[in-house]
C-alpha cells in the first residue's frame, strides 16, 4: 500500500507544479511588476538607461565652405569615405584622443590628430573640426535621429599640406 501512494504523488507532481507555477504566475501579475528570476522573467532588458555619451567629431566646414548647421563626422557620407562606411576605427581613435585632452598629454593628441587627418580626413584639403561629447537617449536617437546635447571639448583645425 506505501508503494501505491507513493506512485500516485510521483505520478500527481508535474502536474500540481504547472498549476502552482500557473498560479503563482497570476497571482503575482495583479499590480506588481516583480520578477523572480529565474522562474517569473518576462523580459530580457525591462529598462535602458536614460542617456548616453560619445566621443565624436564636430565638422564646421570642409575645403572652405561653411556647413550651416555644424555636422557631426558620420553624417558626412557625401564627403568622407570612412563616414560612408560608418569605420569603427575612427570611433576608437576618437575616444582615445579624447582621453589624451582629458589627460593634457599634448603629444598623443598631436600624433592622434595626425592619424585622423591624414586617414580619415584625406578627402578634403581643409578642415575646421571639434571634439565633442554627443549626450543623446539611444532608443530615440534610433528612432528619430535627435541628440539632447552637445559639450564641446577642443577645437581643431587640418591645414592644407604645403
Amino acid at each position: 500500500m506505501h508503494r501505491d501512494s507513493a506512485y500516485r504523488w510521483r505520478r500527481l507532481l508535474p502536474p500540481l507544479l504547472v498549476v502552482g507555477y500557473i498560479a503563482g504566475l497570476v497571482l503575482l501579475d495583479r499590480g506588481t511588476k516583480a520578477e523572480f528570476f529565474p522562474f517569473f522573467n518576462w523580459s530580457l532588458f525591462p529598462q535602458t538607461t536614460a542617456q548616453r555619451s560619445d566621443w565624436a567629431l564636430l565638422i564646421y566646414s570642409v575645403d572652405g565652405q561653411r556647413l550651416d548647421p555644424p555636422r557631426l563626422y558620420y553624417d558626412l557620407k557625401d564627403t568622407f569615405d570612412a563616414a560612408r562606411s560608418g569605420d569603427s576605427t575612427l570611433m576608437k581613435l576618437v575616444r582615445r584622443l579624447g582621453a589624451a585632452v582629458q589627460r593634457g598629454d599634448e603629444q598623443s593628441v598631436t600624433d592622434l590628430r595626425r592619424v585622423v587627418e591624414d586617414t580619415f580626413m584625406r578627402e578634403a584639403q581643409t578642415v575646421e573640426y571639434e571634439l565633442v561629447v554627443v549626450r543623446y537617449d539611444p532608443i530615440v536617437r534610433l528612432r528619430t535621429g535627435v541628440i539632447e546635447g552637445i559639450d564641446f571639448v577642443e577645437p581643431f583645425s587640418k591645414a592644407a599640406a604645403p
